[in-house]
């Protein structure tokens, strides 16, 4: 793992948390997108401090699995977008 220290003013373009919980383990990363005053773009994942000198949204959702969820056979991936194979070509 490639270990990066940045310090300084950045634009926060993207940042996301996610955090499960199965049986008796929990799992849960924050990945970041900045971009630097030269424009160039630093991606990955936080370990430890991040502080922002604005105002920042935080959206928080959460999808619970119930009993009716296993009795259809629903799995643990997210409800999104489904994944489907492309159209064949002629």
């Amino acid at each position: 793992m490639l270990k990066v220290l940045a310090m300084g003013q950045f634009l926060m373009i993207s940042l996301s948390m996610s955090f499960m919980v199965v049986e008796s383990s929990r799992t849960r990363s924050l990945h970041v997108l900045l971009s630097s005053p030269d424009h160039s773009v630093i991606n990955g994942y936080i370990f430890g401090m991040l502080m922002d000198a604005t105002l920042v949204e935080v959206v928080v959702s959460f999808i619970l699995k119930t009993e009716e969820h296993e009795s259809m056979g629903y799995d643990d991936a997210p409800n999104g977008i489904p994944l489907v194979d492309p159209p064949a070509t002629e």
